[in-house]
């Protein structure tokens, strides 16, 4: 794993315990809609590649 990787997981791994149960079901939904949007662009790539 890179160190900027570790970091962003260090990082939030340290807030995550002071974060109230909004805040974790927003920061759930960014993740998920990262990934949704992340495999969304390698579909389109692999169909135009």
């Amino acid at each position: 794993m890179k160190d900027m990787e570790q970091q962003i997981i260090k990082n939030i791994a340290e807030v995550l315990p002071m974060m109230n149960e909004c805040q974790k079901n927003y920061l759930l939904g960014l993740g998920e809609g990262m990934v949704m949007m992340k495999k969304r662009k390698d579909e389109s790539q692999k169909e135009a590649g």
